[in-house]
C-alpha cells in the first residue's frame, strides 16, 4: 500500500510561493512489465538525458550536473543542463521507496522563470498485482501571477503533456528492457 496519499502529496511545497489556485498540471500513465521496486531503483538511478529528449519547442536534458547524493534522498539536488542553453535546479522533496518520488524544480534561466516559481513532479509506483505496475507522472507548475497561468496553461495542457505522454512511454519501453535483461 502506498504511504503517501494523492491527495497528502498534493502541493507539496507551499514554499513555492504563488497561489495553489493558479497551479497548472498535467499528468501521464503507463503500465510497465516489472516489480515495482525493480523499477523504482532503476528511477532513481535513470540518466535522464536518455529519455528527457524535448518536444516541439520544449528543450530536451542534456546533462545532470552538481549531483548531491545518489538522487535517492530528500534535499539532494542537482541541476539540469537543457538544450539551448537553459538550465535549471532540481530538489528531492520526497523519496518513498518503492512507490513514491517528488522533486521541485526552479531557477529556470529563460522565460519560464519570468512566469513561474518552478514545477514539482511527482511520480507513484503502484503495483497491479500481476508482477507488473502503473507508473503515474503529475508535473505541477506554480505561475507567478494570473498573467503568467494565461501564458503556460495552453502550453502546460497540450504541447508539454504530449512530451510527458512520449518521455513515460521511453521510459516504459527502456525500463523493461533493462529490468529484464
Amino acid at each position: 500500500m502506498m504511504s503517501v496519499s494523492r491527495d497528502a502529496a498534493r502541493f507539496l511545497a507551499p514554499d513555492m510561493m504563488g497561489s495553489p489556485d493558479l497551479c497548472v498540471s498535467a499528468t501521464a500513465h503507463v503500465r510497465i512489465n516489472a516489480p515495482v521496486d525493480e523499477v523504482y531503483d532503476w528511477f532513481c538511478g535513470l540518466d535522464i538525458s536518455r529519455v528527457l529528449n524535448g518536444y516541439g519547442p520544449l528543450p530536451g536534458v542534456e546533462r545532470t550536473t552538481e549531483q548531491t547524493g545518489s538522487w535517492t534522498t530528500p534535499r539532494e539536488t542537482r541541476k539540469l543542463e537543457m538544450s539551448g542553453n537553459i538550465r535549471a535546479r532540481q530538489e528531492i522533496l520526497i523519496a518513498e521507496r518503492p512507490f513514491f518520488f517528488a522533486y521541485r524544480v526552479r531557477e529556470f534561466t529563460h522565460i519560464l522563470n519570468l512566469m513561474a516559481y518552478g514545477a514539482e513532479a511527482r511520480w507513484w509506483f503502484e503495483p497491479d498485482g500481476d508482477g507488473g505496475m502503473t507508473l503515474t507522472w503529475t508535473y505541477t507548475f506554480w505561475p507567478r501571477s494570473f498573467v503568467g497561468k494565461l501564458g503556460i496553461y495552453p502550453v502546460i495542457k497540450t504541447i508539454w503533456h504530449r512530451y510527458m505522454v512520449v518521455t513515460i512511454r521511453a521510459m516504459r519501453d527502456l525500463a523493461e528492457q533493462e529490468i529484464h535483461n
